[in-house]
């Protein structure tokens, strides 16, 4: 007979399994992208010396308001997105497709303005996003009572991964914060 204590290891490293899968690529099987902007960007000839893998979805959101989520208000205005490898505009609040060329994904300026305010630029570092998917895995296991359990299975099974594999881009969501309004 299976104790009640093996039954609940059993089910949480069962469940740990199903839902550590990494982040992939918005398409199955990338070609490279032509100069014509039609994921929304559009390529710059330095992009010719880096090999694409594929596609990352990233949003821009400008926000003004208090410290709470409740008090934030949208700001709707337009971005530009600079790299070595490419050049786009995206609105606020909209997703846009950017190119990824694995580890040597450029770094890349958002300069965004947004209803008559002030122009406001950031640098945004290319991630490792398979790394960062893992961490927060390992994290939130931890949070929800799955704990030492939880943590130690996340972080096995991202030490196993084909670390040659790993999906490098920028975040999902790039946060810009116009302060009290």
């Amino acid at each position: 007979m299976i104790s009640v204590k093996a039954k609940l290891f059993l089910t949480a490293f069962l469940f740990l399994s199903a839902c550590g899968a990494p982040p992939e690529t918005a398409e199955s099987n990338p070609t490279a992208p032509s100069n014509k902007g039609s994921e929304g960007y559009r390529l710059t000839p330095n992009a010719n010396n880096l090999n694409f893998v594929g596609h990352i979805p990233v949003m821009i959101e400008a926000r003004s308001g208090g410290t709470g989520s409740w008090k934030l208000k949208k700001l709707i205005g337009t971005c530009h997105l600079k790299s070595s490898a490419f050049t786009a505009s995206v609105g606020t609040w909209k997703s846009v497709l950017l190119p990824s060329f694995g580890a040597e994904t450029p770094d890349m300026t958002v300069t965004c303005n947004v209803q008559g305010r002030e122009t406001k630029t950031k640098i945004i570092k290319s991630v490792n996003l398979t790394r960062r998917h893992y961490n927060s895995k390992t994290a939130a296991h931890a949070l929800v009572g799955l704990g030492i359990v939880g943590a130690v299975a996340t972080a096995s099974a991202a030490s196993q991964r084909d670390k040659t594999k790993d999906l490098f881009g920028y975040p999902p969501k790039i946060d810009f914060n116009y302060g009290l309004d």
